[in-house]
This record gives C-alpha cells, sequence and structure tokens, in this order.
C-alpha cells in the first residue's frame, strides 16, 4: 500500500525529531561505558564530591593523585575532571600523597655560572658584561641543587656535575664534558656533588 505525500511529511517530521534525541542518547551512553572502562576500580569517597548530598557511584570514577573518586552523574564527572581543586575539599577520605625530597635531598635544581679560574660560584647579578668580576674571563654555565636547611635563611648551593653511563668518564661541565674513545652509549647522568647521587626533584 502506497502512502500518501501527506504520510511521508509526517514521518520526516517525525524522524528529524527522533534522531538528534536518539544520538544524544547513544553519545552519553558511549561516554558512561568509557568512564567505567577507563576507570575501573572502587572509589574512597561514599558521596559526590559535586553534589555533596548525592551518592557516588562506583560506575562514575574518575582517577586524582592516584585515588579512584566516585560522581554521581556523568556530569558530574565532566566538571570534576574540568577542575578536581575546586571539589576535592568536599572528600573527607581523599589524602594528598605525600611528597618527599629526592636521594640528593634537593629542592630544586637552578642555573648559574662557576668560574673555573677563581675556583668560585657565580650568579647573574655578580656577571659584568658576562665575564667574572676577579679574572675577567667567561664562567661555566652550571646547574645547582638547592636545598634550604632549617632555620636557614638562604639555600645551600650545590653544584651539578656529569657522569656517562655507558664509559664512567666524569666531568664538570656538559659542554665540555668528554667521553672515553671506545664508549658508544653516551648518555650523561647528572650527579650532585654533595651527595654523589642523581638529583630527582619530586617537589619544589
Amino acid at each position: 500500500m502506497l502512502r500518501s505525500s501527506t504520510e511521508d511529511r509526517d514521518f520526516a517530521r517525525r524522524a528529524s525529531v527522533l534522531l538528534p534525541d536518539m544520538k544524544a542518547t547513544l553519545v552519553t551512553a558511549v561516554l558512561l561505558l568509557g568512564f567505567a572502562a577507563q576507570q575501573a576500580g572502587t572509589p574512597i569517597n561514599a558521596m559526590c564530591p559535586v553534589k555533596p548530598k548525592q551518592k557516588s557511584r562506583a560506575t562514575l570514577t574518575v582517577v586524582y593523585e592516584g585515588q579512584v573518586i566516585g560522581l554521581c552523574c556523568a556530569s558530574c564527572v565532566q566538571r570534576f575532571s574540568e577542575n578536581p581543586k575546586a571539589y576535592v575539599a568536599n572528600i573527607p577520605e581523599f589524602k594528598m600523597p605525600e611528597r618527599k625530597p629526592g636521594p640528593c635531598a634537593c629542592e630544586k635544581t637552578a642555573k648559574g655560572y662557576y668560574c673555573v679560574e677563581d675556583q668560585k660560584e657565580l650568579l647573574d647579578a655578580d656577571l659584568k658584561s658576562g665575564a667574572c668580576p676577579t679574572c675577567g674571563k667567561k664562567p661555566e654555565r652550571c646547574e645547582y641543587c638547592l636545598r634550604t636547611a632549617d632555620g636557614a635563611k638562604a639555600p645551600v648551593r650545590s653544584r651539578v656535575t656529569y657522569a656517562c653511563s655507558g664509559c664512567a668518564a666524569t666531568g664538570d661541565f656538559e659542554k665540555t664534558f668528554v667521553h672515553e674513545e671506545t664508549c658508544r652509549k653516551k648518555v650523561l647522568t647528572k650527579v650532585c656533588s654533595r651527595s654523589g647521587s642523581e638529583p630527582h626533584i619530586s617537589w619544589k
């Protein structure tokens, strides 16, 4: 049985209304399945941090600072993911991971200079036209491990030296480092001159 042109127009009109709704529903379903698959794990929190009066769902989670956070709906998942710091205070179960200084106990590394002629450390403010104020020679560019002792105002500076893991050669400066002739790897490693270990910055 053939449909009239009026019926065809009605069908097209209904389809134009239903298709966007079906697409939106399908997209939401895919997103929810994606979150559930990617962020598998038991959430640490009972209540949603975005809507604290709503219970969190184990199927709607994100991972923040290594901890699984449960949310109550897809909208909250998006809002938390965009700005977790704004809501993490609403999670009493959340504990910020402790950040410890690395092997050489440095707080951070900083660029600086070292005058080989006078054997002294220099800062940008110490230089005169890019040269050592004492001997007039151009100092070597280098890095320092910085660590502030308890009660001290200024940080302790320890110059970073270099070692090759391939040939065991050592050197004071990266620019002038010389590898052994038989070295094939030529992989430089930074070494703190105070601790003898590699500077490891885990917090600043």
